[in-house]
């Protein structure tokens, strides 16, 4: 990275900053130094190696800082310096360089909760714009999903969306945001009751109210539909009749009128 006054890096990524400089070719630098500014005391501390964390390496006219496993206690402000003993050139000081060390969160529009059919909005997002090019993998249970982007839309949510969000940036694998759960409110009615006197065909679908009832006295065709109801009731005397639920057993009871009780599983 060529320096620059504000980095944004990934918790636990690691990052290399580099300085370039030139001097007389008589005069080598006696040293050269990275300080990291403590703006609250008004003072510098003078960075040292330390194995697994930080290191230095020396290239052409090139000085190389280089962080292993950021945490959020390397954000702050850093300056290159060099230093040589002589009356023409004392010291060089290099503008300094602000970092913020930032994780992944999962935020979600309008709000983590939310009734089918509305439009939701999961973005991975970061404290900053990150520096280095990112792109993102999300999750929902702990499995992958198809989409590759920052921004996850879903245009009109259903309870098959609601579970377990995360997100990952693809170059990082093993820096993944904390969970955030979206939950769905279903909007079919709890309670559903269709009657009919005299229609020829009777076709009743629903999404998955928890009762549904359907009464009828001389439909000749009886379609019913339902996804999930806790209880299905259909009293009728049509000369046909078909029930659908899906994976649902039954009992048929036929006394005056055909009353079909449907148990989910």
């Amino acid at each position: 990275l060529v320096p620059k006054k504000r980095i944004c890096a990934l918790k636990g990524s690691s990052l290399n900053i580099y300085c370039k400089y030139s001097h007389p070719h008589d005069q080598p630098p006696k040293s050269k130094l990275w300080f990291k500014i403590n703006r609250n005391i008004n003072q510098e501390e003078q960075l040292k190696e330390k194995k697994n964390k930080v290191t230095f390496y020396e290239s052409p006219n090139q000085h190389n800082l280089t962080f292993e496993k950021l945490s959020k206690s390397d954000s702050g402000e850093y300056v290159f310096r060099i230093e040589r003993n002589s009356r023409e050139w004392k010291e060089s000081t290099f503008p300094e360089v602000t970092l913020i060390v930032t994780d992944l969160r999962v935020k979600i529009r309008p709000s983590a909760e939310v009734t089918e059919g509305q439009k939701v909005t999961l973005t991975c997002s970061t404290s900053c714009p990150l520096t280095q090019n990112s792109n993102f993998r999300w999750y929902l249970n702990h499995q992958p999903l198809k989409l590759e982007n920052k921004h996850l839309v879903i245009d009109a949510v259903t309870s098959q969306d609601a579970g377990n969000y995360s997100c990952v940036d693809k170059t990082k694998e093993n820096f993944m945001s904390p969970v955030k759960t979206l939950t769905v409110t279903s909007t079919s009615p709890n309670n559903l009751t269709v009657t009919s006197a005299s229609l020829k065909t009777l076709n009743v679908t629903s999404a998955g109210p928890k009762t549904l009832t359907v009464t009828s006295t001389s439909p000749k065709t009886l379609t019913v539909t339902s996804a999930s109801p806790k209880t299905l009731t259909v009293t009728s005397s049509p000369t046909t009749w078909k029930a659908v639920v899906g994976r649902v057993s039954a009992i048929v009871i036929i006394s005056v009128c055909l009353t079909v009780f449907l148990w989910i599983r």
